[in-house]
């Protein structure tokens, strides 16, 4: 058996906080092993495509189709590939099997496989790689069913646009420059978009932050229901993180582990501040193993809802606007 490092793999983590103002918050944050698979090419009649989606609490769920079944499943920037809830898919072909383990202890194994036809939208994707997964955790603790995770490889040509206030995304087909085939109203508002430049790797997308002068990389993760921030940095970003309360995390090994819930007094992305970003503070040296590079922390959904955002895969850039 092959063994990868997998961290956090789609595994949600319940974060009981302790102390006089305790609840009960449940937060999805997940990664993946070492395996890189080639991205799939998509087939499709129109090259701007427009995809309502369903929150699920602070995820983002899409309808696709899979070999003819149906489901919802998380658009996941934070993972590599496309990700299958294996008790959905138990006839898929098992090829290679893959032993994992998550920050809070050992979780189970992941089979690599191959599926035949991914339908998302207008769009199709042959034989495309992916892992399966147990999920069953995840869906117990967020009380729906989660078919899988689309991840970054199937965006690889397209530029896709998030939009939460309207529950949709939009994704336009690149061509080989990076620049829409289909243009679209959004050039109008071109001077009140903030444009900031992305890092794309076989398995992550890095971009660069600030907090109180210390330039830092972040994991920009739609799969995050929250923000995470390391716990090993400096004495100087540290100053103007306020603790608001200890959390217990359990994750899919039910072993626990604490993070401290807090909000960053001031975080500057591009030439864009946000205030008062709440956070988690985390140890992330096992994930920048996964990851070959080493980061900061990771952006989610509380960075992500706060604007339109445009993900341009090919150009390897950020617009944001209000």
């Amino acid at each position: 058996m092959k063994h990868y490092l997998l961290i956090l793999c789609i595994f949600s983590l319940l974060i009981k906080a302790i102390g006089q103002d305790a609840k009960d918050d449940k937060y999805v944050l997940k990664m993946f092993g070492h395996t890189h698979y080639i991205e799939p090419k998509p087939i499709l009649a129109e090259n701007k495509i427009t995809i309502p989606f369903k929150r699920l609490d602070n995820l983002i769920l899409l309808d696709a189709i899979v070999d003819g079944i149906a489901g919802t499943f998380i658009l996941d920037t934070g993972a590599p590939h496309l990700v299958l809830n294996q008790q959905y898919f138990k006839n898929a072909p098992q090829l290679a099997s893959i032993s994992g383990a998550g920050i809070t202890g050992n979780i189970s194994r992941i089979i690599q496989s191959k599926i035949n036809v991914l339908s998302l939208g207008g769009i199709q994707f042959e034989n495309v790689s992916t892992d399966l997964i147990d999920l069953t955790h995840l869906e117990a603790k967020k009380g729906t069913a989660i078919f899988g995770l689309l991840g970054n490889n199937l965006f690889a040509r397209f530029e896709v646009i998030i939009d939460y206030t309207q529950s949709n995304i939009i994704l336009y087909y690149l061509n080989k420059k990076g620049d829409k085939i289909e243009q679209d109203s959004l050039a109008s508002l071109i001077d009140q978009q903030i444009k900031i430049p992305l890092e794309i790797n076989q398995k992550v997308i890095l971009i660069g932050g600030e907090i109180n002068g210390k330039k830092l990389r972040f994991c920009l993760d739609t799969g995050a229901e929250i923000n995470i921030l390391s716990s090993n940095l400096s004495k100087k970003v540290m100053t103007e993180f306020k603790v608001l309360r200890v959390l217990n995390l359990v994750g899919a090994s039910e072993k626990n582990t604490q993070a401290i819930l807090g909000n960053i007094k001031l975080l500057k992305v591009g030439h864009k501040e946000y205030e008062q970003v709440q956070a988690a503070l985390m140890n992330l040296e096992s994930l920048t193993e996964v990851y070959g590079t080493y980061i900061d922390g990771m952006l989610g959904f509380d960075f992500l809802s706060r604007s339109k955002v445009a993900i341009n895969y090919q150009q390897q850039v950020l617009r944001l606007w209000d």
